[in-house]
C-alpha cells in the first residue's frame, strides 16, 4: 500500500483520484489473500479460562542455542543511505505486517518503506510526484528528530507525532485507516506556553531543543497523552521537556495541552534526549525515564500530580549511568525489570583510516597549535567537509587559496550546502602548503604526500571531514594532538539489576568485548525463553563491530562478536545511530534494523542503512501477541504480560510502545518458548483489569482484547 502526505496541500487532481482509487482495490484484494494465508496457516481462536502465575525468584538456566542473523537488506529492496536520526517500525497501513518509517534529519525527506508481507519492502516516496507525496509535503523544511506511533484517537489505526527542531512546526500525520496520512498539527494544540521575553510577538513559541515524543496515559482515563523530551542545547527561546495532556474538544475533537500539573514545565525544567517506559517503583504501572548521553535527569512515578521522583528510591548507580541508550528487560528471571545501559566513546581529536581509500578525521579541541594529517594516496581526492566549513575557512596549496564557490555544494534543495573539493596531486595549485595562525584547513601536496593542517575553529561543533582517494591510501601519520584511532571502550556497558525496586550494579555479568555503543535492543533471538541484547557500536568518526549479548537465563551475558555474528557484525562505513526490532517477516524470529548515519555530514554520507533477518535454526517454539485496549487506551501501553509454560517458568514483557533512544521497535510482544509447546498469559491492564488466557498454541500471532473471553485470531 502507498501513503500520501496532504497536510500542506488542499488538492488533488483527477487522476491522483483515479490513483487512489485503484489502490484502494488493489489493497482490498492484497488483505484478503493474506487472511486466506493466515487461516491455511493455523491461525487460532481459544476460549478463556481463569489462570494462576507461580512466579519463581530466579530462573533456570537455558541451554546456549546459536543466533544467527543474515543481511537482506538489498534482497528486500531497502536502498536507503545517508544521514539519519532515527528509525521506528509500526504497521502503517493495517495489513498485519510491519513497516518501517526512516527519519532522515533535516535536509531530506522521510522515508517509508511499506512491507510487501514476501519479505520485501516498496519504497512510498517513489510511487508519488510533487507535489503529493512525501517530498512535496516535507520539502526538506523541517528539522526532524524522533517520532512515535500510536493509536491516539483509539480509532484502530496508528498516528504519529514527528518531533522537529530549530524552530519548526512538530508534524501530526494521522493516519486515515489505509495508509494515508494528513498533518493535522495545527488542530490539535502542542502549544507550549507564550513567553513574551524570549517568544515572537505571533502568541506562539515554536523553541529549539526538542528531541523526541513517547506516548503513555499518565492520567489513566484511556486517551494517550505524550512527552516531548528536548535538550536545552541553545540559547532562549528553547525547550525544556515537556508533557501535553489529550482532552476532548465541546465538539468532539481532539486536542493536546500543556500539563503544568505533571511538574515537568519551564519552571522546573528536565533536559533529556529520549524517554523510556519500565516498571521500576512495584506499583504495577510503568514509570517514566528520562535520559540522555551525559545523565539521567528524572525518573518519575506518574501515578500521582504531581509526578514523584523516584531518585531517593531507585539508588545512585541509573542516574549516573551516563546512557546512550537503554535496553529494559527481566534479564534474570525474578519478574522485574532490569536495565542494560550501553554508552558511547568520549570524544577526541581523532583521524583513523576507514577501509583503504579513505580517511575520517575529527577535531574537537580548540587551540591555536595546528594539528596535522599527512598520508600517501594513489591518485585524486575527494574530502567532504561538514556543514560548518565555508569555503574561506579551506587554504589550497603555498598559495593558500580559497576554493571556488563552485565546491559549495547543496545537500538538498538549497538548503545545508556545505564543500567538496578535488584534488589532483599534478595540479600546480595544489603544490606546497601555506602557514598561517588564522583559524581554518590548510590543504596542500608535499614531497609526494597529502598534508592537512588544522588551526582552531570558530564553530562551537567538533569540526569534522572525510578524504577519499582514487587508489589506496597508506603511512597516515599525525601531529599536534591528533590521534590515529577511535577509542572503542572508554565506558563500557552497565548491567543494572533490579534487586527489590533498587537498581544494582551486576556489569561483572556481562562478559567478553566492551565497546563504545549507541544503541541496544532487547529480544529473545534465540527463543529459549530468556532475553538476549544487541548493541549498534561505533566510535566517534566510525562504525565499530555490532555486538549480540546472549543470555544464560540467569542475567549473565556473553558477548558474540565479530565473525561469529555474521553480517550483523555491521558496516565499517557511516555511524550507527539506531538499532529496531521486529520480526517483519512473521515466521516468529526477530530481526534487526540498523541505522548508519547518525549525527551530520560528513561521515553520514558514507553510511547505508541494514536489515538483518534472523536465521537461527532450532527446534524452538515462540508466541507473539498484539494488545487491544478498551478501557485502557486502544494500544495497551502500560500493560504488563505475563507467560507462563509447563517448564515452571514464567516470563514477563512490558508494553512500552518500542520506545528507546530515537528508536521504535515494532510494539508487538514476543516470547520465546523454548520446547514448550502450550503458555498461559496473564494481562494486567493500566485499568486495574486482570485477563486470563489458558492453553494458548504456540507459533502464532494472537490479539488480546481487554475484558474479553477469547482471543481473536489475526486476520
Amino acid at each position: 500500500m502507498n501513503l500520501q502526505l496532504i497536510g500542506r496541500y488542499p488538492g488533488i487532481a483527477n487522476d491522483s483520484r483515479r490513483y487512489f482509487r485503484q489502490r484502494l482495490l488493489e489493497v482490498a484484494s492484497h488483505r484478503q489473500r493474506r487472511r486466506t494465508r493466515n487461516r491455511s496457516a493455523g491461525a487460532c481462536t481459544f476460549l478463556v479460562t481463569a489462570i494462576s502465575l507461580a512466579c519463581s525468584a530466579l530462573a533456570t538456566p537455558t541451554a546456549v542455542a546459536e543466533i544467527r542473523f543474515t543481511e537482506t537488506t538489498a534482497l528486500a529492496g531497502i536502498r536507503d543511505t545517508g544521514e539519519s536520526i532515527g528509525a521506528a517500525w509500526n504497521d502503517v497501513d493495517g495489513d498485519g505486517y510491519p513497516d518501517l518509517w526512516l527519519d532522515k534529519h533535516q535536509y531530506t525527506p522521510t522515508v517509508i518503506y511499506l512491507n510487501r508481507g514476501d519479505g520485501t519492502f516498496a519504497e512510498s516516496i517513489e510511487d508519488f510526484d510533487e507535489p503529493w507525496g512525501i517530498l512535496g509535503a516535507f520539502e526538506g523544511r523541517t528539522d526532524s528528530h524522533g517520532r512515535a506511533w500510536a493509536d491516539f484517537d483509539n480509532d484502530g489505526d496508528d498516528d504519529v507525532l514527528e518531533v522537529s527542531d530549530l524552530g519548526w512546526d512538530n508534524l501530526f500525520w494521522i493516519n486515515d485507516g489505509f495508509g494515508h496520512l494528513e498533518n493535522r498539527m495545527a488542530t490539535h494544540g502542542f502549544v507550549y506556553p507564550f513567553d513574551a521575553s524570549i517568544c515572537s510577538t505571533s502568541g506562539q513559541c515554536n523553541p529549539w531543543g526538542r528531541r523526541m515524543p513517547l506516548w503513555f496515559d499518565y492520567n489513566n482515563d484511556g486517551a494517550l497523552d505524550v512527552m516531548v523530551s528536548a535538550l536545552v542545547d541553545y540559547a532562549p527561546p528553547y525547550s525544556p521537556t515537556a508533557i501535553f495532556r489529550q482532552t476532548t474538544k465541546p465538539d468532539g475533537a481532539k486536542s493536546f495541552v500543556y500539563a503544568k500539573e505533571t511538574g515537568v514545565d519551564y519552571d522546573n525544567a528536565a533536559f533529556c534526549r529520549f524517554g523510556v517506559l519500565a516498571e521500576l517503583s512495584g506499583d504495577d504501572r510503568l514509570d517514566l525515564i528520562c535520559a540522555d548521553s551525559a545523565k539521567v535527569s528524572e525518573v518519575w512515578d506518574t501515578s500521582q500530580l504531581p509526578f514523584l521522583s523516584l531518585r531517593g528510591r531507585l539508588g545512585p548507580d541509573l542516574y549516573r549511568s551516563r546512557p546512550a541508550d537503554f535496553a529494559v528487560g527481566d534479564f534474570n528471571g525474578d519478574l522485574l525489570p532490569d536495565i542494560f545501559v550501553v554508552r558511547p566513546a568520549i570524544s577526541a581529536d581523532v583521524a583513523q583510516l576507514v577501509g583503504t581509500r579513505n580517511v575520517h578525521a575529527r577535531f574537537v579541541t580548540k587551540t591555536a597549535e595546528p594539528a596535522k594529517l599527512s598520508f600517501a594516496a594513489e591518485g585524486s581526492l575527494v574530502i567532504d567537509f561538514d556543514w560548518w566549513t565555508d569555503t574561506d575557512d579551506v587554504f589550497i596549496g603555498a598559495s593558500r587559496a580559497n576554493p571556488p564557490s563552485s565546491a559549495n555544494l547543496s545537500v538538498y534543495n538549497g538548503w545545508n550546502n556545505y564543500v567538496r573539493l578535488t584534488l589532483s596531486p599534478t595540479d600546480a595549485r595544489n603544490q606546497g602548503i601555506g602557514l598561517d595562525r588564522a583559524p581554518g584547513y590548510y590543504i596542500g601536496y608535499v614531497d609526494g604526500r597529502w598534508v592537512v593542517r588544522f588551526v582552531n575553529h570558530r564553530s562551537s561543533w567538533p569540526k569534522q571531514l572525510v578524504i577519499q582517494a582514487s587508489g589506496a591510501i597508506s603511512n597516515l601519520l599525525t601531529e599536534g594532538g591528533l590521534v590515529i584511532g577511535q577509542r572503542a571502550n572508554t565506558l563500557p556497558a552497565l548491567l543494572l539489576q533490579n534487586a527489590a525496586h533498587q537498581l544494582v550494579n551486576h556489569s561483572n555479568s556481562i562478559l567478553g568485548p566492551q565497546s563504545s555503543c549507541i544503541s541496544a535492543v532487547a529480544g529473545d533471538f534465540d527463543n529459549d525463553g530468556d532475553l538476549d541484547v544487541f548493541t549498534g557500536c561505533s566510535g566517534e568518526i566510525a562504525n565499530l563491530d555490532n555486538i549480540l549479548y546472549e543470555n544464560d537465563g540467569l542475567g549473565n551475558f556473553t558477548a558474540i562478536t565479530g565473525s561469529k555474528l555474521g553480517k550483523a557484525r555491521g558496516d565499517l562505513y557511516g555511524r550507527t545511530d539506531t538499532v529496531i526490532t521486529a520480526d517483519y517477516d512473521q515466521d516468529g524470529r526477530l530481526d534487526l534494523f540498523v541505522t548508519n548515519g547518525r549525527a551530520f555530514r560528513p561521515y553520514s554520507i558514507a553510511g547505508r542503512q541494514q536489515l538483518f533477518r534472523n536465521v537461527s535454526n532450532n527446534d524452538h517454539h515462540w508466541v507473539e501477541v498484539d494488545l487491544r485496549g478498551v478501557t485502557t487506551n486502544r494500544n495497551g501501553i502500560g500493560a504488563r504480560v505475563f507467560a507462563s509454560t509447563p517448564d515452571g517458568k514464567v516470563q514477563v514483557r512490558e508494553q512500552d510502545n518500542g520506545m528507546h533512544r530515537d528508536g521504535q521497535n515494532h510494539r508487538r510482544l514476543h516470547f520465546g518458548l523454548g520446547r514448550n509447546t502450550t503458555l498461559n498469559l496473564e494481562v494486567r491492564w493500566p485499568s486495574g483489569i486482570v485477563d486470563h488466557f489458558n492453553d494458548v498454541g504456540v507459533d502464532r500471532l494472537h490479539t488480546l482484547t481487554e475484558g474479553a473471553d477469547h482471543t481473536e485470531a489475526l486476520q
